[in-house]
């Protein structure tokens, strides 16, 4: 207002034109945050004062609302642009078209992405890849390529960015051969990828826990590229991470030191993570100790690797200590170490404690995430007394907090019914599955199984139909699974061959019998029968509690057996 006031004395009539408003508009805008109130109010002044409003004016306005994710103000804009009959111009509506992108809203990004053709405004780069980005955000490898031949076949020179966008699409979805695809199209288009183009791949590569696959991806950077960066070491990290392999990470390491790559906070915390899936909490302390050496400040990142550590090796009540310690001196303790904890008594079906942390997570301003929640509910199933009631009212608590249930989610609520006998809640939770447009997986159809193993009525036959119907859906049935349809089998009639058949079948499958499968079946057949049974197929009952198989044995396939 000031300098409004200093620029009347100065310009006088002048002020009242289109540029000096738009200036006064764009003033505001690039502000941070950007003020939209007083840019409105600028606008106002121009429509009162009967200066022109044209496409830079509401270009202005859109851009700044697109670009901190407000789409429905930009859209408004727009809307309001073509009440004052204002076409608007290519850069208003690929902000549009970024904003959805970055919500990850797909639908409504093509609705702008078709508008903009319909009105005669060729997309450009910014606006193909904006789209592109829209299914990357969704896992859409496909739908992203399809952009992308689009974009081709409209004759729009691509540039690697491009193209780093549909590698990151099919990498986002877990599909490495998809990603690697796209990275030689774009050797193919002329283009020379870059060190984002072969890290995004490898990233994909150790999300799979493919440790082989890194070392050659390792290399093939080094000898296209030249070298591999930070990001790339501390990628492949992540692979060693899955399998709690700290020696095959901390090998890792020594390339990336040999190759005179300084480590970042992220990867002395990505080795932190490994040593901590292998529940090496000495390991923690040395690599934390590191990172200090290092300069670097451990973050609530090294708590949560120090904590899950402590759990992984049975020490829950070091863990608690160590996690009141650090709230006590005001440590950095965000939602995954806290998560960490309630996850702790989860395993041990530790329901009231479990929520008790989970309150203290949101006492302290933090925000529970949908593992938070899956921590709770798992509590909750594998309590000694499972309360199915409160595994209902936990997930739909989750929900009206906005997080969309995923497969752990269910299948810790059919659990919680399986367990206490409800068949038929726990089938129905299994149908609730194709509302919530998740794919069942072996884990819940185990839940579901041990709902036919649980219940004191005979459901072999629904045990087989299940059974059935995980091999028809190509989904391997685990040895816990099988576990649970004996305990079902049990129950019913023609007991002898069928589970006999059963065993056989799943020797033929390369799955082991455990403790879980001697303990069912010693309830069937007896201790007497089982030896026999174990005999015939060659395992040493008694040396290992797995069942531990000798060489050769039976071939005999499945029989339905009822």
């Amino acid at each position: 207002d000031e300098l409004h006031s200093q620029l009347v004395d100065c310009l006088g009539e002048r002020i009242n034109g289109t540029f000096y408003h738009n200036s006064m508009i764009k003033t505001c805008l690039t502000k941070s945050p950007p003020d939209f109130a007083r840019a409105l109010h600028w606008y106002e002044r121009m429509l009162a004062r009967g200066v022109p409003v044209t496409a830079r004016t509401f270009g202005k306005l859109i851009a700044a609302a697109a670009s901190q994710g407000d789409v429905e103000l930009a859209e408004e804009w727009l809307h309001e642009a073509e009440g004052q009959g204002v076409k608007i111009d290519l850069i208003a509506v690929s902000s549009i078209v970024s904003a959805c992108a970055k919500a990850g809203d797909v639908k409504k990004a093509d609705m702008w992405f078709e508008w903009a053709l319909k009105h005669g405004i060729e997309p450009d780069l910014q606006m193909f890849v904006a789209s592109i980005d829209a299914r990357a955000r969704r896992k859409d490898g496909i739908g992203a390529a399809e952009r992308l031949e689009f974009a081709l076949e409209s004759g729009l020179k691509l540039d690697v960015a491009a193209f780093n966008a549909v590698i990151n699409a099919f990498a986002a979805a877990g599909d490495a051969d998809g990603a690697e695809t796209w990275l030689q199209r774009a050797k193919q288009a002329g283009l020379t990828p870059d060190i984002m183009s072969y890290n995004i791949v490898l990233k994909s590569l150790a999300r799979n826990g493919d440790r082989a696959a890194v070392r050659d991806w390792l290399r093939k950077v080094e000898n296209d590229i030249g070298r591999p960066d930070a990001f790339s070491f501390t990628s492949a990290l992540t692979a060693f991470a899955y399998h709690g392999d700290v020696e095959g990470a901390e090998q890792i390491l020594s390339e990336m030191k040999a190759a005179n790559v300084k480590p970042t906070r992220i990867t002395f915390a990505t080795m932190v993570n490994v040593c901590a899936k292998a529940g090496d909490v000495a390991g923690v302390e040395r690599w934390t100790l590191a990172a200090q050496q290092s300069g670097f400040d451990p973050d609530s990142s090294f708590l949560a690797g120090k904590i899950d550590s402590l759990i992984k090796t049975g020490q829950l009540a070091s863990a608690v200590q160590v996690m009141e310690e650090a709230l006590e001196s005001g440590e950095d303790a965000n939602h995954i170490v806290f998560t960490n904890i309630i996850d702790g008594f989860a395993r041990r079906g530790d329901t009231r404690q479990a929520i008790n942390w989970f309150d203290r997570l949101v006492e302290s301003g933090g925000w529970p995430n949908l593992r938070t929640y899956n921590a709770v509910l798992h509590a909750i199933a594998t309590s000694r007394k499972p309360r199915p009631e409160m595994a209902e009212e936990w997930f739909f608590k989750a929900v009206q907090e906005g997080w969309k249930p995923d497969v752990i989610s269910i299948t810790n609520v059919i659990l919680a019914h399986a367990r206490s006998g409800r068949v038929t809640k726990a089938e129905a939770w299994l149908q609730n599955m194709v509302r919530w447009r998740i794919t069942p997986n072996v884990f819940v159809y185990t839940a579901l199984m041990t709902a036919y193993g649980t219940s004191r009525y005979d459901n072999a036959n629904k045990a087989w139909d299940l059974l059935t119907r995980m091999i028809e859906e190509n989904v391997s049935p685990s040895i816990e699974t099988y576990n649970e349809v004996f305990k079902a089998l049990g129950k019913g009639r023609n007991k002898t061959g069928s589970i006999e058949d059963l065993f056989a079948h799943i020797l033929q499958s390369g799955l082991q019998p455990n403790t879980g499968t001697r303990s069912a079946l010693t309830r069937i057949l007896g201790a007497d029968r089982l030896r026999k049974l174990y005999s015939k197929h060659r395992i040493d009952l008694e040396s290992t509690s797995s069942g531990r198989r000798q060489r050769g044995g039976s071939r005999i396939g499945m029989r339905r057996g009822r």
